[in-house]
Formats: C-alpha cells, structure tokens, sequence
C-alpha cells in the first residue's frame, strides 16, 4: 500500500462492453432512468431551505471539486488485490483507495435536486472509466450510486428508521452493503469468458472493490455529517414529514419487519452453501491432482533407472572393441529391438566420430546434440559412468528426449573404447504410459500436466507446447498446492512435485473456475431447494399476514360503520383464535354501544322534555316512557313535600305521577315505596312473592318485580321512582344503570319546576313591590337594551311601554345624561342629577348587576330631589348673605379687642378674655372664608389655570404648616424623587389650598410624637398627591359621609378638636373642579391615608 499524489495509470483506456455486456449496460441505465424519473417528479414539489441562486453556486463548485477528487490522493494497494479481467488485454495495478472520491457525489445528494445529482456521478463515473476502473460499467454504477443517495437524503418518512437513514453516516454505512450486488453484476458482465470465469472474477475482485468503495463512503459520510452538524437546515429538504411505507399497512409492515431477516438469512444459507460446495470442490480438485501427481511422479525413478541400466549393459559388449562397422550396426539393432525401451542408439569412437547408429540416421540429421556434446567428452574421459541428458525433439515428435550416454570401456574397465548413446522419447516410452495419462488426464478439467527437468525445462506437456521452454512457475522442496494466476489473468490451482532421488518434477495446474464449476454444481441444487423453500415461505407468509390483515380490515370497516353511527350490522364470528375471540369482543362491543346509545337516545329524549317543560307534569312524561322500555308494566314517580314549590306545600302532599298498563293497579303502594327509598337508595325485588315486606290491602294485587330508586337533591328526600312488573324480572347491570340516571333526571324536573314555581311567586312579588314603589325604577341587559321598568318610570319619563323594552336606551330616553349614566361600564355604583323638561331634578343612583363576576346590567333609582334643590339654595344663599354681612363685624371686633392694651394695662385674667375673644373671632372668620370659598367654588367661578411644577406646589402647601407640627412635635415629611418635578396645569391657589386642609387635618389628629408623610405618584396621564398619618383614624361608620358639609365623626378623639366640617368637602369641591376624585383608607386607630387623583392637563376646561 502506498499513497500517490496522481492518478496517472498511463494512456486512458475506454473499454466497451461485449456481447451479452451490452444488455447488461442497457439494464443498469434502465433502472438509473427509472430511479431519476421518480425522483424528479418528487423534486416538482419538495420545499427546498437552501435558495435557487446558492444552490447553483454549490452545483458549479462541486463541478470543480469532482476531477481534483477523482484525480489527486490516492492510496494504491498492493497489485495482488487488482486480477486483470479475464478475456481482455488490461494489465491492472493495485486497487486506488482514491480519499475523497465521492464526497462531491454525497454531497450533492444532500444539498441538491436529482438532476445535479446525477451530473455528478455521471462525471466521476466518466473520470474513473478510462483512468482507473477501464469498466465500461462504471458510469452506471456511480450514477446508481448518487441516485440512491439522494433517494435517502430526501425521503421524509417520519418513523425512527427513516430519520436515522437521512443522516449521511448510517445510509452510506447501508448503501455500501447494498451496493455489494451491483459489484457483483458489473464485474460479472465486466469480465469475458463463461459463466464460471465471470463469477471466479466478480467474487474475487469483491472484497478488495467493495473495501474501497465502503472506506470512500465512510469518508465521505463522516465530512458530510460534521457539516450538516453545522448547517443542518440546509440538508435534505423542508417539506412535512409522512408515514413511513411500515405505518400505512400492517402487512407492509410485517414484509418490512421480517424481509431484511429473512433476506440475510436467504444470502447466509446461500453463502454457507456457496461456501461449502466450494470448498469441498477445491479438496475434490486438490485431492485428485495430488493423486495424478503421485501416480506420475512414481513412474520417473523407474523411467531413468531402466534407462541407466540398459545403456550400461549394452555399454559393456566386448563386441564393440574389434568388430567391423556392419557387426556393431547389427548389434545396435539386435540391442534395440531386444528391449522396446530406447528410440535410438548412437555409437561413438574416441574421436567423438559416429561409427554406428540404429534406426540409421539421415544425412540431413545432425547427429548429436549440444546438451550430449558435453556429455561425450566427459564419457570419453570415464567420469561419471553414465550420464543423463534432455534433448529437444525432432519436429515429428510431441515430447521431448532423454539421452543416456556410457562409456565403452576395455576388458580390464582402464580405457575407453568408445561412447554408447542411448535416445528415448518420453511420450513413445513404454515405462511412461501410466505417467502420461497421468498428465493428460488434467485435460479433462481444462487444466494440464507438465513433466519438468532438473533445469526447470518442460519435457513433457500434456497440451504439447511449449516443450523445452523453462518453467516459470513457483518451485518448493516437495509436494506443495498454491493458487496462483494464468498468463491470461485467470485464477488457477497448480501443485508441484518433485521426484523423490531425481531431480524431476511433476507440475499440474486446473483452472480455478472449474473449482467453481464443481461447487455450481454441488451448490445448485441446495441453493435452487433453498430458494424454493424461500419463495413458499414468502407466499406462505403472505397468505397467512392476508388472513390476519383480512380480518383486521373487516374489523376496521365495522369501527367505520361504527364511527358513523350505524350500528345494525352485525359482524360475523368463527374460530376460537386471538382474531376470532377480538372479532368477538368486537361484536360484544357494538351490541353494548348499540344498547348504550339507544339508551342515550332515551335520555336525550327525557332531558329534552324536561328542558322544555318547567312544569313538572309534562316534564316526567318522556321519563316515565323511557322507564317502561326496560319491560315494566307501570313506572311511577311520588314527590315529597320537599319537592314542591312554597305556595303547594301546605295543601299539595305527597304528589303522584305515573304511566304504564298496570299504572293504577299498583298505584296503592306509592306511600309504602316512598318509605322504604327514604332509608335506602335503592330497592331491587326479583321475586316480590317470596318476600313479606309490604302491607298488601284486600283486593290489591302484588307485583311480581320491583325496582325503585330515592330521588334526592342535596341529602333532601324529594321522592322515588319506582317500576313494577308483573313477572319475575332479573335485573341487569345496565338496566339498574339506566333507572339511576332516571332518577336523577326525575330530581332534575322536580328541582326546575320547584325553582321555576318559586322564581316565578319572586317575580310576581317583585312586581307588586315595584309597582307600588313611587321612585322611579330602571333595569337594563348587558347590551345597554331597557329590560324593566316601573309604573313611576313609565310615567316620569314618558317611556311607551311595552314598546320600549329591549330597544336601545338613546331610542327610548330622551335624556343623555340618564343614557350615559345607564351605559357606563364601571362596577362602581354611580350618581347623577337628572333636570326634566317640566323643571323637576331627579337623583338618579344607578348599581351595576353582576352575575359569575361580570357585569350583566344596571339598575336605576331616580328619586325626585327638586324640593332639595331648592331648600340647598336658600340656604347657600342664607349662608353666604350670613358671611359676608359677618366679616366686617368680625374685623371691627378683632381690631378693638387688640386694641385694648393700647389703651391702657390688662391684668391677667382681662388679657385671658381678649384672647379667647381674638381666637374666637379667628375661628369666625376661617368659618366665612371657608363658607365664602365654598360657595364660589358651588357657584362655578372659573378656574385661574396655571402651569405649576408639583415639587413647588407641595413645599408651598407644606411650608406654613410646618412649625405647627413641629410644636406638636409630629414628624412632617415630603417623599419626592429629588431628580423629578412633573408639571400640571391647575389652580395654583385651589390646589395649595385643598393640599393644605388635608395636611393640617393630619396634624389636627395626629398624637404628638407621630408621622405625617406627603408624596405624589404618576398614574397614566395624571398625578396622585397622598396624604398619610398614623393619627387616630376614622371610624368605618364615618368614611360615607366624610365629604358633606358640616359633618364631623362622631369620635370622642375627632370632637375633641375644633372644626367646621367645612375642609373637607372644600377639598371634595376644588378636586371636582379640576376633574380629578378624591377618597380615603383609613383604619380606627391606626391612621389614614387621603389620597387626590388629578388631571396633568385641564384640557376643555373653563379657566
């Protein structure tokens, strides 16, 4: 293994396919079609995060990417892992590992449509074929590939499966095992020859191939995943999530569930058998080429020995020291034919000149041989006594030649005569012929027997080439079988075996795909039983998933039927398994609802009648009728006196209703029923005639059944419903059921029609009471809509009844001041003065009316004021003539009192009077100021507007008061933000003065020692100025009628301090006329808390 910056096999070579390859190309780009058509229709309508401009850039940028990818970085391993294809002249290196091959093509797929996709892989594919692969069917497959990618990244199936599969690890893991048949079929249809060469080649190139391309998958998967880990919107596309193909079918789902179990078992069986039968061939090969190789190798020693021997003997005839020429010719001859052993004999004097030769040889016919020239002369020198050699044949023969050369030496063996030389060939050799079959019994299995010499040459080849040429192959010490490759690039089996004590050897090799002929054939017919009991057990299941799925399906068409309220057909039931006990409980269940809502029905029926009927005779009819559905022959409902209304249950008790055949026959026993269900709720009697428990009188009959259930609301006994029934009758759970849910449908009605009889004696009275009340009184809805009124207010206001109810109140009053009051919205109780065309002031108190804590209305009370109105103005008027004619008075007393020490020395008790004449008259004169201030602010002098800042207007109001509490030693402080002065537009003078009563009522009634705080808060558009103490406080009692005139507490602490009752509506009037309220929260001994709400601007005011 080794890395290599480029890839630069040499030439780019493109190789086509061949024959039965093109149908085999046509058929990958067949189903790539098919895959890119169906991908593009779901490209028309899959959402895409990413912008169409951004995904062109991407697209271009890829583009780039793919050739340097394809071309630079590549890890190149070793050459074994790379066979050339057997049948085409291609000299293949190790496979290249190439890093990033096919991260262009990943993420494409994850980033982009189909079509760029495809353009990707079509690229790479093209880059490879020439430069790497030389696979006709590589353009293909990487477009296959990039579909298939694609196809994952895009799915949006929304089960666990199917989101684990969108992310770029797992599904390239996935399509690496998927891809593994597509490596099969291409190098198959790739590769030339037959079937078994084909196959031979795809198995072994697979695990390197495959290895390569799942390392590049990886790679590519992991990158990927860090940066959709980054960008993970712009993964994939945005379009909603569906079922999974699992979620939509049982069946499916069962297929899905068990089909990759089942398939991996199919592919194990398959690969085991594969395996096996492979196995069990190549040691039915090994075991039969050892067995030839021993049975030929056995036969060499014996073929040189008898040679060596042979020549020795005929080496060692006295004839060949004198006989003439023609003597020795006869008796090489006579030596030839006397032992069919060698094919030719040479004899040779000491010169190394032929002296005789037998069969004789041609004039053409070189006589010796280079290899026996050698041989000759070390004869002739004696060493060693006989010599072995091979020679090449003659162009008539098929083998080659074994030379024995001895020499011919004298009587005493201490000179050399001559040389004798002995030819045979190895194929003619009577010794040889169980050798030969030997080897050429490996033609059989297409392979071939070779008989190699010492010098690696072949001498003998059972397809008669290459005699004589040296041997190439692997050579070992002793008998050893390796698989190696034929000089066309085929995987082949070969054993070597050396001779034991000669140096010869047998070498045969067999084709390795006759190994995988051997195992097609031991494996076929498993592998055929193994897919025929795969397909039976495929339909199988099917058929028994259909049976299942079947039913499943009956069952969901009844829960439609069922879901849309048709109940009546009746789901048949056979078997006792788990389908047939759930269709069962399926039926069971119909039966039940069917029950259940005809039931329902019944209760419909009842609660509507009792809904539409508030009496309660008409309402227990349909509940009465319902009860007899149950099989009773009377059904009967007997009310206590606490179920009635309050104007029948002094002359009205106990009340009876009841309906049914039998209704009068066993009318007698509503008392004794009534009893019994008051101490206990329910009663059930299945055979009445067994049981004594009732006083039966003379000439009554007994019912044979009773069912009786308490009508009680709120632990109060209203009554019982009962059911007789003249047979024996065994009550069911859902019948009892039933008459409960009767029961309190029955305490229902009598509840309605007891509250409706009571409401409806409330609202007579409450007519009576408003008829006869002289106020006028008003009532509207929640739609400011008049919803009653009195004879007053129909007379007052001259309201056309009942022509004015529920019309809108500006349609039916004519005053604003009233219509505005009526729609106000505040859940606070409000008041207005109300001036009629014919002079008259009504006081109009209007409350809201609130049910479940919202508003639903209001109620008005008008109360005709008019005399009040004109006694409040004489006395204003009094008051405020009192007033002024009292100020000059009160000065001319004032002045002569402080003038009386001017006239002459006072003792102390005549300074004592004047000083308590001075305060009193100051007294007087605060009280006409304050008279005469309120009288101007009640006779509505405009208002002098300014713009003041709220700090100063404060420290103004608090600035005289200040020694005051100081002398009291109460604590007077202004709590402000000092970075803060909001302005408001008032009545300086008013405001100063309203601020200054509160705050010297503080002090007034605050303990010596105590607190007085001032402080402001914004709220909205205005400004809260909040007066706090922690006096004495006001009493509950006091806080309603604070703000009036001359109305002091009744406090034994508040009578305590002088006052005129005026400060406070002073304040109350100088608040108003600025549009602002004034309130107070006080608690009895704890303190109080004045606080004025006014207005920031006086916008619309009169100034």
């Amino acid at each position: 293994m080794k890395f290599e910056f480029l890839l630069l096999p040499g030439e780019p070579n493109f190789i086509f396919p061949q024959g039965l390859g093109w149908l085999g190309w046509l058929a990958f780009w067949g189903i790539a079609l098919i895959l890119f058509i169906e991908q593009f229709q779901k490209d028309q309508t899959r959402p895409r995060a990413l912008s169409a401009s951004l995904r062109w850039w991407i697209f271009l940028f890829l583009l780039v990417l793919t050739p340097l990818f394809n071309l630079f970085g590549v890890i190149r391993l070793p050459p074994e892992t790379s066979l050339p294809p057997p049948g085409l002249p291609i000299e293949r290196q190790g496979v290249a590992l190439l890093i990033f091959s096919l991260l262009p093509i990943t993420l494409a797929a994850g980033l982009l449509d189909s079509t760029r996709a495809v353009i990707i892989g079509l690229l790479t594919g093209f880059i490879l074929w020439p430069m790497e692969t030389h696979n006709p069917f590589t353009i293909p497959e990487y477009v296959l590939l990039s579909l298939l990618l694609y196809a994952t990244f895009q799915q949006r199936y929304r089960s666990t499966f199917y989101r684990w599969l969108r992310n770029p690890i797992p599904a390239t893991l996935l399509i690496s095992f998927l891809f593994i048949p597509v490596i099969i079929i291409s190098n198959a249809l790739y590769a030339q020859g037959s079937l078994e060469t084909r196959l031979d080649f795809a198995f072994t190139q697979l695990r390197y191939e495959w290895a390569v391309l799942a390392t590049e998958l990886a790679i590519a998967g992991v990158i990927t995943f860090i940066l959709t880990f980054a960008y993970p919107r712009a993964w994939g596309n945005i379009s909603p999530l569906t079922p999974s193909p699992t979620e939509r079918s049982l069946t499916t789902r069962f297929l899905y569930n068990l089909a990759p179990l089942a398939l991996l078992l199919f592919i194990l069986l398959i690969a085991v058998s594969w395996s096996v039968a492979g196995d069990v061939a190549r040691t039915m090969l090994q075991e039969r080429m050892v067995n030839t190789a021993e049975n030929a190798i056995a036969v060499i020693p014996l073929f040189i020995g008898t040679g060596q021997n042979l020549i020795q003997q005929i080496s060692q005839d006295p004839i060949w020291f004198n006989a003439p020429p023609d003597i020795q010719a006869s008796s090489l001859r006579a030596n030839y034919h006397l032992v069919p052993y060698f094919t030719q004999l040479l004899l040779l004097n000491t010169d190394g000149e032929l002296e005789a030769s037998y069969p004789p040889l041609d004039a053409s016919q070189n006589p010796l041989y280079e290899q026996e020239l050698a041989g000759i002369q070390r004869a002739l020198e004696g060493i060693p006594p006989i010599q072995t050699y091979t020679i090449p044949p003659l162009e008539s023969q098929q083998s080659a030649l074994v030379s024995f050369i001895a020499s011919v030496k004298s009587e005493d063996q201490q000179t050399v005569k001559g040389v004798l030389i002995g030819r045979t060939e190895i194929e003619v050799n009577p010794i040889n012929s169980s050798m030969l079959v030997s080897l050429k019994s490996m033609t059989s299995l297409e392979g071939s027997g070779m008989l190699i010499d010492e010098n690696q040459q072949i001498l003998f080849h059972s397809n008669y080439s290459g005699l004589l040429d040296a041997y190439t192959g692997p050579v070992f010490d002793q008998g050893q079988s390796i698989e190696d490759r034929a000089p066309d690039g085929s995987r082949r089996l070969l054993y070597y075996l050396p001779a034991r004590g000669h140096p010869w050897a047998v070498v045969l090799t067999v084709p390795a795909r006759v190994a995988q002929q051997q195992a097609l054939k031991i494996a076929t017919p498993l592998l055929l039983t193994i897919l025929f009991i795969s397909l039976l057990a495929v339909i199988s299941l099917r058929f028994s998933v259909r049976i299942i799925t079947r039913s499943l399906e009956t069952l969901a068409a009844e829960a439609d039927r069922i879901a849309s309220g048709k109940l009546d057909h009746p789901l048949a039931v056979s078997g006792e398994d788990e389908v047939s006990r759930l269709s069962r409980s399926f039926e069971q269940m119909r039966l039940s609802l069917n029950s259940r809502l005809e039931e329902s029905k019944r209760l419909l029926e009842v609660s509507e009648g009792i809904a539409g009927n508030l009496e309660m005779e008409e309402a227990v009819k349909p509940l009465l009728q319902a009860a007899l559905t149950t099989g009773a022959c009377a059904a009967r409902i007997v009310l206590t006196q606490a179920a009635l209304p309050e104007a029948e249950r002094d002359y009205v008790y106990p009340r009876h209703y009841g309906a049914g055949r039998c209704n009068d026959r066993f009318s007698h026993l509503d008392d004794q029923v009534l009893n019994l269900t008051s101490q206990q709720p329910r009663v059930a009697l299945n055979h009445l005639s067994r049981i004594r428990l009732f006083n039966m009188p003379a000439g009554k009959m007994r019912p044979e059944a009773l069912l009786a259930y308490a009508i009680n609301h709120e632990k109060v006994h209203y009554g019982t419903l009962w059911l007789a029934f003249d047979q024996p009758h065994e009550f069911r759970e859902d019948e009892m059921r039933f008459i409960a849910t009767l029961a309190r449908q029955a305490e229902l009605a009598a509840t309605n029609a007891r509250l409706f009889q009571n409401a409806d004696i409330g609202r007579q009275r409450l007519s009576s009471i408003l008829a006869s009340t002289a106020d006028p009184v008003l009532v509207t809805d929640s739609q400011n809509r008049l919803y009653l009124a009195n004879p007053a207010a129909l007379q007052v206001l001259g309201i056309n009844s009942p022509a004015g109810y529920e019309q809108p109140l500006d349609k039916v009053l004519t005053h604003p001041e009233l219509v505005q009051l009526l729609s106000s919205s505040t859940e606070d109780q409000q008041s207005a003065e109300i001036l009629l065309p014919d002079g008259h002031t009504f006081l109009a108190v209007a409350s809201p009316v609130l049910a479940g804590g919202r508003q639903v209305g209001r109620v008005c009370v008008l109360r005709d004021v008019t005399r009040f109105k004109e006694l409040d103005a004489l006395k204003s008027e009094f008051v405020a003539t009192v007033s002024h004619d009292l100020r000059a008075p009160l000065t001319l007393i004032r002045g002569y009192t402080t003038m009386l020490e001017m006239v002459g020395s006072l003792n102390e008790q005549q300074k004592n009077y004047t000083q308590k004449i001075v305060a009193s008259v100051e007294t007087m004169s605060k009280l006409v100021n304050n008279l005469l201030d309120l009288g101007r602010l009640e006779a509505g002098i405009g208002l002098q507007l300014e713009i003041v800042p709220v700090r100063e207007a404060l420290e103004r109001a608090i600035a005289p008061l200040q020694l005051t509490a100081a002398q009291k030693q109460i604590q007077l402080s202004l709590e402000m933000p000092e970075d803060t002065s909001p302005l408001i537009e008032v009545d300086h003078a008013l405001l100063q003065q309203a601020l200054q009563n509160l705050i010297e009522n503080a002090i007034k009634y605050t303990n010596p020692g105590g607190t007085v705080r001032v402080r402001t808060l914004a709220h909205d558009d205005n400004i809260i100025f909040e007066v706090s103490d922690n006096g004495i406080g006001i009493a509950p009692v006091d806080l309603p009628r604070l703000f009036e005139k001359f109305y002091r507490g009744a406090q034994r602490d508040a009578r305590k301090q002088q006052g005129s009752g005026l400060g406070l509506a002073i304040v109350k009037s100088i608040v108003e006329r600025h549009g602002g309220k004034v309130w107070v929260e006080s608690q009895l001994g704890k303190g109080s808390t004045f606080s004025i709400l006014m207005p920031i601007r006086q916008s619309g005011r009169e100034k």
